[in-house]
């Protein structure tokens, strides 16, 4: 369900980084990498916390009858963020006229998929499905990182991923030690994650001034966080 976050998203840029690419390729290069720090730091808490409390969602939403899939959802929620990050890179290599170069990735993971499906599922039913899925979304996302960087786009790895996974991880540790409800660990897991964001200064000035540009300026006066400040 989580998915629309990303299609949304990619369809929306996708008119832009194709101008971009034709205009300005420094603004294309600067969009890019904005767009996947920001998809990464949406999903990783997503997917830490979702590992951490699979058991608490699993009863809630569907009771004791399904805790046989607590384990396949915290493993198969790991490939959140290659999906998230696909689409974003997918939508980039497109923009710049090398989307035939994905018919080979796409080929390779077909047969990567058809493969691991064979031999995981039959040895690890519902985990080894989950354990597949997590391997082709995370080494379509690879490809794509390859496409992107011969072409000349590169990604910075520390920004985009390791801090958000730093930031998540804390927030994982901490609502695990708690282990307090689900919807107060969900609220907990948000305060810890944005000091964490703050603390390892994920967000430079350059995206707290985007942040303000989304927030409507009538909330920005009552907090006093005019962009033209």
């Amino acid at each position: 369900a989580l998915i629309f976050i990303p299609t949304v998203y990619s369809t929306a840029i996708l008119p832009i980084f194709a101008k971009f690419y034709v205009n300005s390729k420094e603004m294309l290069d600067y969009s890019y990498k904005k767009s996947l720090k920001y998809l990464t730091m949406l999903s990783m808490p997503i997917v830490i916390g979702t590992t951490v409390l699979s058991e608490k969602i699993i009863l809630f939403i569907y009771g004791t009858a399904y805790s046989n899939a607590i384990s396949v959802l915290a493993l198969i929620i790991w490939a959140l963020p290659a999906i998230f990050l696909s689409y974003v890179l997918g939508t980039s290599i497109a923009s710049i006229n090398k989307q035939h170069e994905t018919l080979k990735a796409t080929f390779v993971i077909m047969i990567l998929s058809l493969v691991g499906n064979l031999i995981f599922i039959h040895y690890f039913g519902a985990m080894g499905a989950a354990l597949v899925t997590v391997m082709n979304e995370v080494s379509m996302v690879i490809f794509y990182i390859y496409i992107m960087h011969k072409a000349g786009y590169s990604v910075p790895i520390k920004s985009i991923l390791i801090k958000p996974f730093i930031a998540s991880l804390v927030m994982g540790i901490v609502i695990y030690i708690f282990n307090l409800d689900l919807f107060i660990s969900v609220g907990l897991g948000i305060v810890v994650y944005v000091i964490m964001v703050i603390a390892l200064r994920i967000m430079n000035n350059d995206d707290w001034n985007i942040f303000k540009e989304l927030i409507p300026k009538k909330i920005l006066d009552k907090l006093n966080l005019n962009p033209d400040d």
